[in-house]
Parts: structure tokens; C-alpha cells; sequence
């Protein structure tokens, strides 16, 4: 309907709910695909982007119009896609383009936009771990505004079993339904990023391809947290256990089929003297925190569910400023030699 309209329309959504792909789709059964034109926006675009592009021609580079510019002169379509992302003073230049449908060209030319002419545009939502900015309310003024979110878990298993035919419908329910749960413990902040429809494809294609792969290796490799922290494996770990993906969940931090289990309320902890670091063990059982003293400085243990002391490391000789526990403080002796061996310790810089 808006199309038909002709309002220019911006589609907003979390990453891999399908914004461009909703876009491709609609051109292809209109049949406008060869002709629909895209232009991406980051942090570099300049003026200039916005009418002419660099290419190779005959072993030269030479300008030539933008695909904004080209769609203006052919009236097609045109994708800005993370509009959101783009300086102020380009946002500032397209808003004129947008509101007057003309633009000049470096050598003088007025181009101006043919009947057809159409402005998809998408972006991201304003927020960590997206890049883009909150957009002027003058320049969304300029558009009809769709929000874009993850489609229902039933279509999402559809498109899954159409595009990995090989596994099981009972499987794919399995993944959506985690996916579902990790998106939530996403918005609460207790991840870093959600799962995209893009790392349920991968996933699939994964097991189909290669029947005997663990869900979890195929699940890991299409949606990898661990590396941001290695405790949140363990939350993706519970989640797949919870849909029954996986026998059994890695201890520690993690989410259940009601949500987050442990660790979603703020828990206090009276530390003896001064701290400016701490760490919580991969098992999600102990907490460490040092003491930041010039000289002397200790690594005290303690229960992170009851709170309670449970050992004092000792030996470092200066002020520790960073800490990081390794999964074999888990098997260290519970001699204080031996456990401070299993931890990273940052000395005072000299």
C-alpha cells in the first residue's frame, strides 16, 4: 500500500529479521529485481557517495553516477540501507535530495528524479552493539516507517525446513524455540547480540550437510558469544539444554525454559579494604576479587550464590589491577600456590 502510495518507506528492526530480504522479495514479485539499486551507508560516507562511486574501467578508475543518482535518472528503486549509520552531514544532504527529488552532480548537472522513483531505506536500532545514531525527526519525516521483527516461531521453523529440508521438523522447533529465549536474555542485557534468522540458516545447513555434527558445534559456529566472554557459553549452553538440543547445560551462568536461572538479580558482596577488579569463575561458582593494595595484595574467594568467604589467594607482591579466571582454577588445589597459578594477574605497570 505504501508503495502504491509512493511514500518512501524505512523499515527499522534488529539485525537478520529480514529488512533487505522483505525488500529483495517484493521487487522480485513485482519484477524490479534487475533494476532495484542499493547504497550502503557507514561512518565514512561522505557528500560525494551520495552522487557518483568510483569503478574500473579498461585498467582506469573513473566515476560514475551513484546508484542513488541512477535510480533518480532510470525512476527504479533505490536501497539506503543503514541510512542510520551515516555522518550528520550526509543525512543532512540526502534530507535535500529526499525533500526536492533533485540533485547536482560535481560537473553542474541537475538530475532530476524520474516518475518511478522510490526510496527504501533500513536501519538498526539505535543502540549498543549497533553503530548507528537516532535519526532527525525531519529526516524520518521523509519516510513511512515499518518496524521489522523476528517473524513467529512457526514461520521461522517453515522457512528453516525449506531451506534445510534434510532435519528434522522437531530439531528446527528445538532451535527456534532457543532462539526465541536467547533473544530475550539479548534485550534483558545478558547478551551481547541476538540470534538472526542468518545464524538459524547456518546452523541447519550445518546439521543437514553434516548429520553427525553436535548441535551444539553447529549452533556454536553460527552464533559464537564466547569469545565476548567465555561465561556466556554457559547461557547459551543452558538454553539449548532447556529446549532439549543438548543432554545436560554447562554449570554457571545461564537461562531455563522460564528465562534466566541464576544471576539475573544484583547480588551484594561485603569485600574486606579496596577492589578494582573482579572475576567469576567459567563454572559461575565463585567470585574473585583482588585487592588493590601497593604492596601485599590478595585474591579473596568467595561463594557467589550465599556470598560467604571462601579462601584468600596470597603471594601477589604489588597492586592488582585486572583479573581473569581460567577454567582450571576448577581442578587447582586448594592450596593458595596452586590455585594462583590458575589465574591472570596484571601487576602494577612499572
Amino acid at each position: 500500500k505504501l508503495r502504491s502510495l509512493g511514500n518512501f518507506t524505512l523499515l527499522a528492526g534488529e539485525a537478520g529479521t529480514g529488512k533487505n530480504a522483505l525488500i529483495y522479495e517484493l521487487a522480485r514479485l513485482r519484477g524490479l529485481s534487475s533494476t532495484l539499486k542499493t547504497l550502503s551507508f557507514h561512518e565514512q560516507t561522505e557528500m560525494r557517495d551520495l552522487t557518483v562511486r568510483v569503478v574500473l574501467a579498461d585498467g582506469r578508475t573513473a566515476l560514475v553516477p551513484s546508484a542513488l543518482v541512477e535510480a533518480m535518472q532510470q525512476g527504479t528503486e533505490v536501497v539506503l540501507d543503514e541510512v542510520d549509520r551515516a555522518p550528520a552531514g550526509v543525512l543532512a544532504g540526502l534530507n535535500h535530495i529526499l525533500e526536492f527529488r533533485e540533485v547536482t552532480l560535481p560537473d553542474g548537472t541537475v538530475v532530476k528524479a524520474k516518475e518511478g522513483f522510490f526510496v527504501w531505506a533500513t536501519r538498526n536500532p539505535p543502540k549498543a552493539p549497533y553503530r548507528g545514531d537516532q535519526l532527525s525527526a525531519e529526516f524520518e519525516d521523509r519516510f513511512s516507517i515499518l518496524r521489522i521483527d523476528y517473524l513467529p516461531a512457526q514461520e521461522e521453523v517453515a522457512v528453516l525446513a525449506k531451506k534445510a529440508p534434510g532435519v528434522s521438523k522437531e530439531l528446527l522447533s528445538g532451535l527456534v524455540k532457543a532462539a526465541g529465549e536467547l533473544r530475550q536474555a539479548y534485550f534483558k542485557g545478558l547478551l551481547p547480540r541476538p540470534v538472526t534468522m542468518r545464524s538459524l540458516l547456518r546452523t541447519a545447513r550445518m546439521l543437514e550437510a553434516y548429520p553427525g555434527t553436535p548441535v551444539w558445534e553447529a549452533f556454536r559456529a553460527a552464533y559464537n558469544v564466547g569469545y565476548v566472554d567465555e561465561t556466556l557459553d554457559g547461557v547459551v549452553k543452558k538454553t539449548l539444554a532447556a529446549a532439549g538440543l543438548i543432554e545436560e547445560a554447562a554449570p554457571g551462568l545461564g537461562t531455563d525454559a522460564s528465562g534466566p536461572a541464576e544471576f539475573t538479580e544484583p547480588r551484594q558482596f561485603k569485600i574486606e579494604g579496596q577492589s578494582n577488579s573482579v572475576a567469576l569463575s567459567p563454572d559461575g561458582k565463585r567470585l574473585f576479587i583482588a585487592e588493590s593494595k601497593i604492596s601485599g595484595s590478595a585474591v579473596r574467594v568467595y561463594d557467589s550464590k550465599t556470598g560467604k568467604k571462601a579462601g584468600t589467594m596470597k603471594g601477589h607482591t604489588g597492586p592488582i589491577h585486572s583479573m581473569s579466571a581460567s577454567p582450571a582454577i576448577m581442578s587447582a588445589s586448594r592450596k593458595a600456590c596452586r590455585a594462583r597459578r590458575s589465574l591472570s594477574l596484571n601487576p602494577a605497570p612499572i
